[in-house]
């Protein structure tokens, strides 16, 4: 018998998980949490043994998988809609907000509506990935996809919305060291689009733990492992080497004389 749960439903901020098996309520923060106890609890489910055969569902599965058609390719299960991209950067889907690189503005997007997640295409190029708003009228940001309008009104970011829907840690960065220098805050998102947040945010970590302030410059070289006194450390080295080899030119010519 194949385990499966019809009773769940979700209400947001909070989402209320139906267990018809054992009759009781739970309440979870976020979709995550659910999927990971469906999935635990499915796996309990199949692992248990039948009275009739003595065998549990994986190993009968295991069986009956010498029998079975090869398996197809994965079926896409999204639902297609086209948008377009309005003048701010966003389009609208079912009553919320998704931010597209500023790039495409004014562009007819594709849009493929997964259960929890969307991607956005556009010539069959994946432009933004974005999870599922299930409210009305919210937003759903990534302050990158605005780098390019940034970097020509960089004092905008203070008051925006796209640093509001941030993540909190990117908002604390800009609060403590970035607000009288958003010109280099851009510079760090810029960072952030091509290395990734992770790397950027252990970049940042490891300035912080040698310097009291954090610039882009500083995290650009945790990023790529070096120092920034690094280069004109070698100049000495030229130099000592150059002078090296001059007085052996002279020595020659010396022992020639």
């Amino acid at each position: 018998m194949c385990w499966h749960f019809h009773s769940l439903y979700f209400t947001f901020p909070k989402i209320v998980f139906f267990n018809c098996q054992k009759h009781r309520k739970q309440h979870f923060e976020t979709v995550d949490e659910v999927e990971r106890h469906l999935e635990a609890t499915l796996l309990k489910l199949n692992a248990m043994r039948k009275q009739r055969t003595g065998k549990n569902a994986n190993a009968a599965l295991a069986e009956e998988r010498a029998y079975l058609h090869p398996q197809r390719i994965p079926l896409d299960v999204s639902v297609p809609s086209f948008h377009q991209v309005n003048r701010y950067g966003f389009i609208y889907v079912n009553q919320n907000f998704y931010s597209v690189p500023d790039y495409a503005i004014g562009a007819r997007v594709m849009v493929r509506k997964y259960p929890f997640k969307l991607d956005v295409l556009y010539q069959n190029v994946r432009l933004a990935s974005h999870t599922r708003l299930f409210e009305q009228n919210d937003y759903q940001v990534d302050i990158t996809h605005f780098v390019e309008t940034l970097k020509k009104k960089p004092g905008a970011l203070k008051r925006s919305l796209i640093l509001r829907q941030s993540t909190t840690w990117l908002q604390n960065i800009y609060a403590n060291y970035y607000s009288t220098n958003p010109r280099d805050f851009v510079k760090l998102l810029e960072l952030i689009k091509h290395h990734g947040i992770d790397k950027v945010r252990q970049a940042v970590d490891t300035c912080l733990n040698h310097h009291t302030t954090c610039r882009t410059e500083q995290i650009r070289y945790a990023l790529i492992g070096e120092h920034p006194a690094t280069q004109h450390s070698a100049s000495p080295t030229i130099e000592h080497h150059a002078q090296a080899q001059l007085q052996a030119i002279s020595q020659l010519y010396g022992d020639a004389s």
